[in-house]
C-alpha cells in the first residue's frame, strides 16, 4: 500500500500560466508525504510540455481529448496514490497549510468524506468575494466545491466517482448526496484557504447556466426519492423560464425540455434513489450547516465498496479512459447559477501614527500588490523629528490631524475622524498597529460594527517586559477581536497566538526597512572614505549606536561598559558614536564627562533618514543595548549597510536577525561585564568583521518591504477568510473604557 498521505490533483485545459501557479502552490504545501498529479485534458497551448520541463517531480497524465471537469477528475483518481485526494482548480492556488489542515480535519472524524476549503475570489490581486457565505465557522454541510476540496479515497470507493455525463456544473452535489447515503459527510474548514482568480479560458456563462439546470434536474430524477423527484423538473423548468427572460436567453427553456425528454427515456437505467432519511438529512444540512456531527441515516452503509475501475487501487494504476466530452473544466459553486459573490472593493486601509520613511517604503511595496490607503493620525508629532515625507507614493493618503498634542479633546476628535475616514473609504480589510492607541481601538470598533475584517500589526513580544495578569486578560479580550495578525518576527507571532489568534492566521515580516537605501548609500560613504570622515568629524574606527535618548535604550549601561573597554584597550580603542536626541541627553553628557570619555564618546545629535547611511557606512560595528525594544529597526539598517552587531537579547529583532557568532552577538542588557567583553572581541584585529557584515547582508535580504507586502497581503486574505468577529457586551465595555482612559 502506498505511503502517500495526500495526492493533489489538478485537471487543466489550455491554462498554461494559471496551472503553473497552481502547481507551485501545491509544491509549497506543508503536508507531509504528498504528491502532485496533473491531468492535461488535451491542451493545445503547450501546457503539458511546460509541466514536464518546469516541474519534473510532478506526475503528468495526458488525455488526447478534453474530458471535461468531472471525467477529467475521475481519470486522474486512478493515478493518485494518496489516502486522500485534494482536488485543486487549475486557476486557483492554495495557502501553504491548506492541504495539511484538510487532512487534519478528515483524520479527526472518520465520518468526514470530504473537507472543503474556503474560497477567496480574486481579481487583479484583490479579494472580491468568498465562498461559502452561509457558513463562516467550521462544520458539516450538505455539499462541497470540487475545485478546493479533499476527498477520502475510501469514501469514493463506497459512493462512486463523479458522474461522467455531467460535463460541468453540479457534479459535486450529485456525489455529495451519494456520499451521505454511504455514511459520509461533507465538512467546511475555513482555515484552509484556496484563492481563485477565474481564468477567462473556458468560461461561457450561457453554457454554465444550461448545465447547472440540466444537471440539477438529472440529480433530482436519479437520486431523489419519490415524490420529490417528480417536483425537480418543474422547479428547474421554472428557473429556465425566469433566466430566459432575465438573461435574454430564449433558447434556454427549449434546450432544457429537450434534455428532460432524453433523461426520462434513460431514467430506468440511471435511477438509484437514496433513502428518504438520507434525503431529509441532506436538505436539512443545505438549509442549516452545523458544527456538530449529525446522526447518520439508519440506512447509511459505509462498508459498501464499489469496484469502479476509474478509481484505481491507490498504487498509480491507469484506469480506462472515459468517453470523450467536449467542455473545459470550470469551478462549480453548488448554490445555483446565479450564485455571484459580492464584497466591498479589494482595498486595504493601513493605520499609522505618522508616515515616516519606513512606513513609506512598506506602503509603497504593498500598493504594488493591492489598493492601499494609508490613514495617518498626525502630520507631525513630538516623538520623532523626521522630516515630513511628502512623496506621493503609489498609495492613497489621508491625514486626520495636523499635530499630535496631549489631551482628551484631541483623543475624541481622532477617534471620530478614524471612523469617518474608514466609512468614506469602505475598505475590505483594515490593518491596525497594535491594540492600545486610541486610533487603533477606534478602527477596531469600526471594523466590528461594519463586519470588516481587521488584522493587527504587532511588534510586541512576551519576553520583552514583565507581564501583569489582569492586563494580559484584557489584552486577550481585545486581540481575539482581530481576524489575523502580522508580527515583527517569530517571538511576536508566538505572542499573538498566545493572545488568541490561530497559528494559520498569524504571519511575520512587519518590521522591515528599505534595505537598498542603506546598502547603496553606505557603500557610497565607504568610497568617499577619509574625506567624508573629516567633513562629518568621525574617527577612523568607532562603534555606532542610534536611538532616542530615553531610559529604555539603556545607554547608561553602554557608557559604563564602553568606559571599561576603553580602560583595557588603551590607545588602540575604538571611539563610540551616539546618534540621537531625547530627554536624557543632559544626563548622558554628564555621565560622559564623569567617566572621562568626552573625547571618546561623540554625540553628533539627531540625523535625518538621508544622512544615516553615511554613519553606518563608516562604522566598524553597531551596538543596541536596549533594556526593552519591541523590534529595533536600526538593526535592520545596520545589517543592510553590512555591519556586524552587538544587540541586547531584550530587543525583539534579536531572535530573528542575530545569528550568534555569524553576524554578531547578543547580551543581557544589565550585564556590563559581558558587553565589555563583546566590545573588546568585536574590535580585535583577528575578528573577521567583513565576513560578519556579509552574513548580516544575507540575513536581512529576507526582511524587505516586498516581504512585508506579501505577508500583509496573506494576512489580509486570512482575515477575509476568517468568520466575522463579533463583540459581546463585555468586549464593548472594554473598548469603551480603553477609548476613554
Amino acid at each position: 500500500m502506498s505511503d502517500v498521505v495526500a495526492s493533489i490533483l489538478i485537471v487543466t485545459w489550455n491554462r498554461r500560466a494559471e496551472v503553473a501557479r497552481a502547481i507551485r502552490s501545491a509544491l509549497a504545501q506543508t503536508c507531509a508525504r504528498k504528491e502532485i498529479v496533473v491531468v492535461d485534458n488535451g491542451s493545445t497551448d503547450g501546457t503539458a510540455e511546460m509541466v514536464r520541463s518546469e516541474f519534473p517531480d510532478v506526475h503528468l497524465v495526458r488525455s488526447e481529448r478534453n474530458l471535461g471537469c468531472p471525467s477529467g477528475r475521475n481519470f486522474g483518481f486512478g493515478h493518485c496514490r494518496g489516502r486522500y485526494i485534494y482536488m485543486l482548480d487549475d486557476d486557483g492556488w492554495l495557502k501553504d497549510d491548506a492541504v495539511a489542515l484538510c487532512v487534519q480535519r478528515a483524520e479527526s472524524d472518520p465520518a468526514i468524506g470530504v473537507v472543503m476549503s474556503r474560497i477567496m475570489l480574486m481579481k487583479e490581486g484583490n479579494v472580491v468575494g468568498q465562498y461559502p457565505l452561509d457558513q463562516p465557522e467550521p462544520g458539516y454541510r450538505a455539499d462541497f466545491s470540487g475545485g478546493c476540496s479533499l476527498i477520502r479515497r475510501d469514501a469514493l470507493a463506497s459512493a462512486g466517482v463523479f458522474p461522467d455525463d455531467f460535463v460541468r456544473q453540479g457534479e459535486e452535489t450529485d456525489l455529495a448526496l451519494r456520499l451521505l447515503e454511504a455514511g459520509y459527510f461533507c465538512f467546511h474548514e475555513p482555515a484552509a484557504v484556496m484563492f481563485h482568480a477565474m481564468s477567462p479560458v473556458g468560461r461561457n456563462s450561457d453554457e454554465a447556466l444550461f448545465y447547472t439546470l440540466r444537471n440539477a434536474n438529472r440529480t433530482g430524477l436519479r437520486l431523489w426519492p419519490t415524490p420529490w423527484c417528480l417536483l425537480r423538473p418543474l422547479v428547474s423548468f421554472g428557473h429556465a423560464v425566469r433566466y430566459a427572460v432575465e438573461r435574454r436567453a430564449p433558447s434556454l427553456p427549449w434546450r432544457f425540455l429537450a434534455s428532460l425528454a432524453g433523461e426520462l427515456r434513460s431514467l430506468s437505467r440511471h435511477r438509484r434513489a437514496v433513502s428518504p432519511a438520507t434525503f431529509r438529512l441532506f436538505r436539512q444540512l443545505q438549509a442549516t450547516p452545523t458544527s456538530r456531527c449529525p446522526s447518520r441515516p439508519s440506512t447509511a452503509r459505509p462498508e459498501l465498496r464499489r469496484e469502479d475501475p476509474r478509481l484505481g487501487s491507490g498504487q498509480g494504476s491507469a484506469p480506462a479512459e472515459p468517453s470523450p466530452l467536449k467542455l473545459m473544466p470550470a469551478l462549480s459553486l453548488s448554490n445555483g447559477p446565479d450564485a455571484i459573490l459580492h464584497s466591498s472593493p479589494g482595498t486595504c486601509a493601513v493605520l499609522v501614527d505618522r508616515i515616516g520613511p519606513y512606513h513609506f517604503a512598506r506602503l509603497s511595496a504593498l500598493a504594488m500588490r493591492m489598493r492601499t490607503v494609508a490613514i495617518e493620525s498626525f502630520a507631525m508629532d513630538q516623538t520623532y523629528a523626521w522630516s515630513k515625507v511628502t512623496d506621493g507614493g503609489a498609495f492613497e493618503r489621508h491625514t486626520l490631524l495636523d499635530q499630535a498634542n496631549p489631551g482628551w479633546a484631541q483623543g475624541r476628535a481622532l477617534t471620530r475622524r478614524v471612523s469617518e475616514t474608514l466609512s468614506r473609504i469602505a475598505p475590505s480589510v483594515v490593518a491596525i498597529p497594535g491594540w492600545s492607541e486610541k486610533s487603533a481601538l477606534a478602527a477596531l470598533r469600526w471594523c466590528l460594527r461594519t463586519g470588516t475584517p481587521a488584522l493587527v500589526l504587532s511588534a510586541t513580544f512576551e519576553a520583552g517586559r514583565p507581564r501583569v495578569s489582569w492586563k494580559e486578560a484584557v489584552k486577550r479580550r481585545v486581540v481575539r477581536l482581530f481576524s489575523a495578525g502580522l508580527g515583527g518576527g517569530a517571538p511576536h507571532a508566538r505572542y499573538l497566538e498566545r493572545l488568541g489568534l490561530t497559528p494559520s492566521s498569524v504571519f511575520q515580516g512587519y518590521d522591515v526597512v528599505d534595505n537598498q537605501h542603506f546598502a547603496a548609500r553606505a557603500e557610497a560613504a565607504r568610497q568617499e572614505g577619509a574625506a567624508l570622515r573629516r567633513s562629518l568629524g568621525l574617527p577612523e574606527s568607532y562603534f555606532l549606536t542610534i536611538c532616542r535618548f530615553i531610559e529604555e535604550k539603556n545607554l547608561e549601561t553602554l557608557l559604563n561598559a564602553y568606559a571599561e573597554y576603553r580602560r583595557k584597550a588603551g590607545a588602540e580603542s575604538w571611539k563610540l558614536v551616539l546618534l540621537g536626541d531625547g530627554p536624557l541627553k543632559a544626563a548622558l553628557v554628564e555621565q560622559r564627562q564623569r567617566l572621562g570619555l568626552t573625547e571618546d564618546v561623540l554625540m553628533p545629535g539627531f540625523k535625518q533618514y538621508l544622512d544615516l547611511p553615511q554613519y553606518y557606512g563608516l562604522a566598524g560595528a553597531f551596538v543596541l543595548p536596549s533594556g526593552y525594544e519591541p523590534w529595533g529597526l536600526v538593526v535592520n539598517e545596520a545589517m543592510a549597510a553590512g555591519l556586524p552587531l552587538l544587540v541586547s537579547e531584550r530587543c525583539g529583532c534579536a531572535a530573528d536577525l542575530v545569528a550568534e557568532g555569524q553576524n554578531g552577538f547578543t547580551f543581557a542588557p544589565t550585564d556590563v561585564g559581558r558587553l565589555t567583553e563583546l566590545l573588546t572581541q568585536m574590535a580585535a584585529p583577528e575578528t573577521d568583521r567583513a565576513a560578519m557584515g556579509e552574513a548580516s547582508r544575507r540575513i536581512i535580504a529576507r526582511w524587505t518591504p516586498e516581504v512585508f507586502a506579501r505577508n500583509l497581503e496573506r494576512a489580509a486574505m486570512a482575515a477575509s477568510a476568517t468568520p466575522r468577529r463579533t463583540a459581546g457586551l463585555f468586549d464593548k465595555l472594554i473598548l469603551w473604557a480603553l477609548l476613554r482612559r
